[in-house]
């Protein structure tokens, strides 16, 4: 199995040709008869990709405008933990959908501000960055439910609002 350095996204990986079968034993017209050009599923991919983070966007902002508008909502800490989350997934859709819109719609990018914009962009570096915030503060919601129900009586006794507030924040 050959490595390839080339390869800008995950699943690219997954879309390379890796068979030994070379075109001469496989029988193919050498030439186009129908005139059609062949499905491009990379494309069709990644608009795909930018739907489901448009829709991301549309759903997490819509929570994430009803927990902070709800005076009920505000009153518990544990809502924080709630409210970060959603800014993190707002921010990781809002990102998925600009980086696959530049893969969709290629730029030129030269110089400094191009290699740190391939980098962060055309990488998904940047869609990382959201995506393991998320994760992060999932497992803090994981570990304050289970110690508040695993632990109740030192969960009273010893939880602080400090301990929420010292989770990582978008």
């Amino acid at each position: 199995m050959e490595t390839s350095t080339s390869l800008t996204s995950w699943y690219q990986f997954f879309t390379e040709d890796k068979s030994n079968v070379t075109e001469t034993t496989m029988t193919k017209p050498s030439v186009n008869t129908t005139g059609q050009k062949p499905f491009d599923f990379d494309l069709m991919f990644r608009v795909v990709i930018v739907a489901v983070g448009i829709v991301g966007i549309l759903a997490n902002g819509l929570v994430l405008s009803a927990l902070v508008a709800s005076k009920q909502l505000k009153k518990e800490l544990f809502n924080v933990l709630f409210v970060n989350q959603m800014s993190f997934d707002l921010y990781s859709s809002f990102m998925l959908v600009i980086t696959f819109f530049m893969k969709i719609f290629p730029v030129r990018l030269t110089g400094t501000l191009g290699y740190w914009l391939c980098v962060l962009f055309y990488g998904e570096t940047i869609v990382w960055f959201g995506l393991n915030g998320s994760m992060l503060n999932m497992a803090a919601i994981t570990v304050e439910r289970y110690v508040k129900i695993v632990f109740a009586v030192w969960y009273k006794k010893h939880f602080r609002p400090w301990m929420v507030y010292s989770v990582p924040r978008l």
